[in-house]
């Protein structure tokens, strides 16, 4: 894994996180990338995929988000993926 290809950042006191370049296509910004993760409203793995999880939450201007990750063997989480939240995630909230 080359580091230019990866952007390293720590949560704070919570779980350390690598987010891809991939992860900002959205313009979802790091820092709404962590409050989604810290306070999720839904967590869990994605249908279908291994390793694959899917995080719904809130930025600060509480607009919903859906982040996706895969766990690395250290725990820390690799976010590929960051944007609005689409309908189709919608559901998973009333689990």
């Amino acid at each position: 894994m080359l580091l230019d290809d990866v952007l390293w950042y720590t949560l704070s006191m919570k779980r350390d996180i690598i987010c891809k370049p991939s992860a900002f296509k959205h313009k979802i910004t790091l820092d709404n990338i962590r409050h989604a993760l810290d306070y999720p409203w839904y967590e869990g793995a994605l249908e279908g995929y291994e390793n694959k999880y899917i995080v719904l939450g809130t930025d600060h201007a509480g607009n919903l988000l859906e982040i996706m990750y895969n766990e690395m063997e250290d725990g820390a989480l690799n976010v590929f993926h960051a944007q609005p939240c689409r309908t189709i995630y919608l559901p998973l909230l009333k689990e």
